[in-house]
């Protein structure tokens, strides 16, 4: 992990916004493979594919300012966890992969399967830039990686009085975030090759719920997530909820199939 660490230092020490540049060339990416996937013809098509990503920005505050109303209310302190939450910005994504395909023409299954892999190249270079941030990180560990002072893991840490506030650095923890940049690259592999002749919208919904299981598996091993009935955390919900949301669809499809 000693690599981890001294490439994050090495990252930071530049000053630079790596979250801000991992998302956007992952929204960049996103549209690109989203269009051409679609086949959607230059002009006023080809920038209806923008609807993409502006839902995935859109789709995360929305989901994440919803979710922090009852923690205001309720004065309760802040997490670690920013406003932002992935699944409301994959959800914006499709609902942009829809609108798009409306103005192209394209049906509803087929532009959610067109939109299948460009959900995990978010994934993929959203995560890229949460391990460079420091943000979305992982339970303590002692051969993890270290966040240097002023990341948000070091902040989270000195907030919960694990470390002094003349600590260089975070305590060792789990570079969760690599994970989910694998789950991501999952993503896009099965969006890619799911068969053509398959139902419309089956790629769509199989890349969703390997995302959901995914991230279900991948909070056990986070330490920023809020926390939720049951013990399992919010995250762990919308999973369960996608599941069985995917679930119920499919089941429908199979009755009135029959």
């Amino acid at each position: 992990m000693d690599t981890l660490s001294r490439l994050v230092d090495v990252a930071q020490s530049t000053g630079l916004p790596w979250f801000l540049f991992a998302q956007g060339l992952g929204m960049l990416v996103a549209t690109w493979l989203f269009a051409r996937r679609l086949g959607l013809p230059c002009g006023v098509h080809r920038l209806a594919a923008v609807a993409v990503p502006l839902g995935a920005v859109l789709g995360s505050i929305a989901l994440g300012a919803l979710l922090a109303i009852p923690g205001l209310f309720a004065g309760r302190e802040s997490s670690g966890r920013g406003l932002l939450m992935a699944f409301g910005g994959l959800g914006g994504a499709a609902i942009g992969a829809l609108v798009a395909g409306r103005v192209a023409r394209a049906s509803p299954g087929r532009s959610l399967d067109a939109v299948a892999p460009s959900l995990g190249v978010l994934v993929l270079f959203g995560r890229i830039g949460c391990w460079l941030a420091g943000c979305c990180f992982g339970v303590l560990s002692d051969t993890g990686v270290h966040y240097p002072a002023g990341s948000p893991c070091w902040s989270e840490h000195l907030r919960r009085g694990w470390i002094a506030p003349d600590a260089t650095a975070s305590l060792p923890v789990v570079p969760v975030q690599l994970g989910e940049v694998a789950l991501g690259a999952l993503m896009v592999a099965v969006g890619l090759t799911w068969p053509r002749s398959s139902r419309c919208g089956a790629a769509f919904a199989v890349v969703l719920g390997t995302y959901a299981a995914g991230r279900f598996a991948l909070e056990a091993i986070r330490d920023d997530a809020p926390s939720a009935g049951g013990g399992l955390g919010v995250t762990r919900w919308l999973a369960i909820g996608t599941l069985a949301m995917l679930v119920a669809a499919s089941a429908r499809e199979r009755r009135v199939a029959g």
